[in-house]
């Protein structure tokens, strides 16, 4: 099937045959001396001048890629006109060749060539002028076939030099092509060495762990009471603990100041909590919306400024370097605080010094609820002290998404560090009914369960199977029997809420005057003189 190259050059060359009938030859190959034939494809126009006089032989051959190559052209036989005429019409022509690819060419050159042939040739003897002797005839024929063979020479020494160009590129392009393999042959070596030597180091990596200490925020951030805005920080002092890694963070830089002397400026330090989910499920579509969502809760705690809650200055959502999704958690910084469980050693507080506590982390319970917000989550590890010049301060930690890893965690484990801190005897009734519903009155419950701990330590929970079996035991004061009664009610809705537990604790009553005592084991039907019914 011919292409479609061969088909616009079939069509050509039957147009010009029937234009040029008489003046038009086709060439017939010339033959080896073993009879094979070579340089098919040629044909020639006979072109002569407005004077017959002057004529010469144009003769052409398309290459496969013509139109969109010049064609290969030769002049022969050329009658009064000298070797300079021939070489420069043939220069015109190749010339007019290559401004006109892409399209059929021949008809035009011919044209062209007539025309030039008609303006420039030899002088022609005028009419009545003595008319050439035979001998001179042949001499002039004899210079014009040197000058045809010139010609062709020196169209033969530019087609070899334009095929000894073609080779030396062709022989460039592959010297630079191998040149650039191997280059490239080199970067993939070093980057395969490169990748491996990341591989290690990476494989040795706990959940968490960082490879460098440099962490850059997606979207810098302002730190009240500090100058400008920052983004960038270095994490030090690492911690594994049960629901993430910690880190204390020192902004490096800072943007956007109105002080010029760098020097003066002071760097804000920050509490970063590095989570990472390394289970395969949170790489899945629903997995990642589960992580959006925990980013979602804690963007949500940026917005809340209450004196008791650890402040949420940012978070970040990334890739680990073994490819989890993380999560980085930015919080306000306090030096030298600690957490309750550190505090409470193994026999805890004891009364007075614990209702001081409890006092504190009521009130940020109530502010939170009016609010429309639950802390979710209470623990010896989730409350924070920060020392001041009255003494500790509690704050709250992990509001909002610590109980919500949790929750993650126990339907696809990602947490390496994690165990249960509770008994089931000692969990709220209505966590074991709906353990995501989670509501005021649920955070009341283990309110009360932290309260317990602070006064007798961590392991009390341990040691009595049963918050009932403890209360039993008549060993705490009437008051906070009350409040721990009114705090453990089985139904939510009889459950004291933070303003009244608070409100029974600010009073220092005897309140076994008013209250209406009743079996420990029915803690539902218990009254006091406050209005709590």
């Amino acid at each position: 099937m011919p292409t479609p190259n061969q088909a616009v050059q079939q069509e050509e060359l039957e147009i010009l045959r029937s234009i040029f009938t008489e003046e038009w030859h086709d060439i017939p190959p010339k033959k080896t001396a073993w009879g094979t034939e070579v340089e098919a494809g040629w044909w020639e126009v006979s072109i002569q001048g407005e004077d017959e006089r002057v004529a010469l032989g144009f003769r052409f051959r398309f290459p496969k890629l013509y139109p969109n190559q010049p064609p290969l052209l030769t002049l022969v036989e050329p009658r009064n006109l000298s070797p300079t005429h021939v070489r420069t019409l043939l220069r015109l022509l190749q010339d007019k060749a290559k401004s006109s690819l892409g399209g059929p060419m021949i008809f035009d050159l011919v044209d062209m060539a007539k025309d030039w042939i008609t303006r420039n040739h030899l002088p022609l003897s005028k009419k009545g002028e003595k008319v050439p002797t035979l001998m001179e005839e042949m001499a002039k024929r004899e210079e014009e076939k040197r000058a045809a063979a010139e010609a062709q020479y020196q169209d033969d020494k530019a087609k070899e030099a334009a095929i000894f160009a073609e080779k030396t590129r062709i022989l460039h392009e592959k010297i630079q092509l191998d040149a650039n393999r191997k280059e490239e042959l080199l970067r993939q070596v070093e980057s395969d060495q490169a990748h491996q030597r990341h591989l290690e180091t990476v494989s040795t990596l706990q959940d968490g762990e960082l490879e460098n200490r440099t962490l850059t925020l997606s979207e810098p951030i302002m730190i009240p009471g500090y100058e400008g805005i920052w983004n960038t920080l270095m994490l030090f002092n690492g911690k594994q603990e049960k629901l993430w890694v910690t880190y204390i963070g020192e902004f490096v830089n800072v943007e956007n100041t109105q002080n010029t002397d760098f020097v003066r400026i002071s760097k804000p330090c920050v509490y970063v909590e590095i989570i990472d989910f390394s289970s395969t499920f949170y790489s899945t579509t629903q997995g990642r919306r589960k992580v959006e969502g925990v980013v979602s809760e804690i963007e949500r705690l940026k917005e809340v400024r209450l004196e008791g809650c650890r402040k949420v200055w940012g978070v970040k959502r990334e890739k680990s370097p073994k490819g989890w999704e993380r999560v980085i958690v930015l919080l306000e910084y306090e030096k030298d605080e600690g957490r309750l469980r550190t505090l409470l050693g193994q026999d805890g507080l004891g009364e007075n010094i614990a209702m001081n506590y409890m006092r504190q982390i009521l009130r940020t319970l109530a502010d939170l609820h009016e609010k429309g917000m639950c802390q979710r989550f209470l623990d010896v590890d989730s409350i924070i002290l920060s020392p001041t010049s009255e003494g500790n301060e509690a704050k709250l930690g992990g509001t909002l998404y610590a109980r919500r890893l949790i929750d993650l965690h126990r339907s696809n484990p990602f947490l390496k560090n994690y165990s249960d801190p509770l008994p089931d005897a000692w969990k709220s009734p209505d966590e074991a009914e709906n353990g995501y519903a989670y509501t005021n009155k649920r955070d009341m419950w283990y309110a009360s369960v932290l309260m317990v701990q602070m006064i007798f330590g961590p392991q009390v929970i341990w040691r009595y199977p049963t918050p009932s079996a403890l209360l039993q035991q008549g060993i705490i004061s009437e008051t906070i029997t009350a409040v721990l009664s009114g705090l453990l009610q089985p139904l939510p809705k009889k459950r004291l809420s933070a303003n009244e537990a608070l409100q029974m604790l600010k009073h220092d009553l005897d309140l076994s005057r008013t209250l209406t005592k009743v079996p420990l084991g029915k803690l539902n039907t218990w009254e006091y003189e406050y209005g709590v019914r």
